[in-house]
């Protein structure tokens, strides 16, 4: 296994210095944060990296204090400190007070990581209006992961039969156990299984503990296993407040955290016919293949889960292409679906040129255009950029009406960007 250089991290960082926003990385646990703040710092100079996971139990009076602990502790002479890197800043408590001094009062040029979201930290979001830019961190692409196998990476246009077989090869092993990096590059299926586990734990030990009451850990992992068992369906929730007997409220407080804590995904509807389009509920989805897995203890693909994984798993890769390009202000993903229950899996929105990609997935080979396409065609036929169909290993071109069908083979999320252009 080759050290990954996640590049597309690395750039955005750099473009970061040119500013003196405080720069965040936000993800789930594990993801790799850490492992890209040290990598970006081998080119710094004059900087202090402080691990805050070390001293989550320390309360602090003001941030000279806060700076004074680092400094009798590490040695850190702080008026040569022209960066400064800290490293899960959610532990603290108060962060945002010292944040906001430390980037209005010093002179320092702050790179921050925290695994949650802003708006699940205690005020870090709405005291920082203006002073932040946000790096969302996700777990290996499958790229990333082909990289990391030592596997040449080849455009999608110029996948041959043979490469596209290699390629499905390591595509089950990915619907197996997912991007974290830990578990990518564990060498036995018993190390992934292991580290996996260990990461679910790690979860629900340190950050779960500080969002959810002790007397509500219950209720929450029964939720948590419900719709782990059911990914890419309907969040109902007065359906799953019957099954786990809690109030709707404490419900909408889990999906809060789980979406939060970059563990879950919740699509929106795309709705501009509110007559005849369902409107009123998100469909769910893990933003980790092999957590769904973890949470289930259940390491083996079967035929009715697999088509379930590889439709959790293009969103990944859709959401992971949208971030590490920079185009979240220019595409959102939805899905579709009609009150007849006629539905379009995925369907992107290029906001700059109004224009949408409907997106069907199919786990086997298959060149057929989808019955659904027809009725979306009906609806928005007009705005349609072209359409595309997620197979095993089909790399063809067809057309309905006159918009263009793409076939492309599960891995090849990056075609749809391609065409766009």
């Amino acid at each position: 296994m080759k050290k990954i250089i996640r590049e597309y991290y690395l750039r955005i960082l750099k473009k970061s210095l040119k500013n003196k926003k405080i720069c965040f990385l936000v993800g789930a646990r594990q993801v790799g944060k850490t492992t890209l703040l040290k990598q970006f710092t081998k080119n710094l100079k004059n900087y202090a990296f402080l691990s805050c996971d070390e001293i989550g139990l320390k309360n602090f009076e003001s941030t000279t204090d806060f700076l004074n602990y680092f400094s009798v502790t590490k040695g850190v002479n702080f008026e040569k400190i022209t960066y400064l890197i800290l490293d899960e800043v959610q532990v603290i408590n108060n962060i945002s007070i010292f944040l906001k001094d430390l980037h209005d009062n010093y002179n320092f040029k702050i790179f921050a990581s925290g695994s949650g979201s802003l708006e699940i930290f205690k005020g870090i979001s709405d005291s920082l209006i203006g002073r932040k830019e946000i790096l969302k961190i996700y777990p290996f692409s499958f790229f990333e992961f082909l990289q990391a196998k030592n596997t040449k990476i080849i455009n999608c246009k110029n996948l041959t039969p043979s490469v596209i077989q290699i390629y499905e090869n390591f595509f089950e092993e990915y619907l197996l156990f997912g991007g974290y990096p830990e578990v990518v590059m564990s060498q036995t299926k018993k190390e992934k299984i292991k580290n996996l586990l260990s990461i679910y734990q790690s979860y629900i030990e340190k950050d779960l503990r500080e969002y959810i009451l002790t007397k509500d850990l219950f209720a929450f992992e029964k939720f948590y296993k419900l719709i782990s068992g059911s990914i890419c369906s309907l969040q109902k929730i007065d359906k799953i407040c019957k099954e786990i007997n809690v109030h709707r409220d404490k419900i909408e407080k889990f999906s809060f955290i789980l979406k939060n804590t970059f563990i879950i995904d919740l699509i929106p509807p795309f709705v501009e016919k509110i007559n005849k389009e369902v409107h009123s509920h998100k469909k769910i989805y893990f933003s980790d293949i092999g957590f769904i897995n973890s949470v289930l203890e259940s390491f083996f693909v079967s035929a009715d889960k697999k088509g379930k994984l590889i439709e959790n798993f293009i969103l990944n890769e859709i959401k992971k292409f949208i971030s590490m390009h920079q185009l979240l202000q220019i595409f959102k993903v939805y899905f579709w679906r009609k009150k007849s229950q006629t539905e379009v899996d995925f369907v992107i929105k290029n906001l700059e040129k109004n224009k949408l990609i409907p997106i069907e997935v199919k786990s086997k080979s298959t060149d057929v255009i989808p019955k659904s396409f027809d009725s979306f065609y009906d609806f928005y036929g007009d705005r349609v950029d072209f359409f595309v169909v997620f197979n095993k290993n089909i790399f063809k071109t067809r057309k309905l009406h006159d918009k263009k069908v793409l076939f492309l083979p599960h891995f090849c999320v990056d075609g749809i960007f391609e065409e766009r252009n």
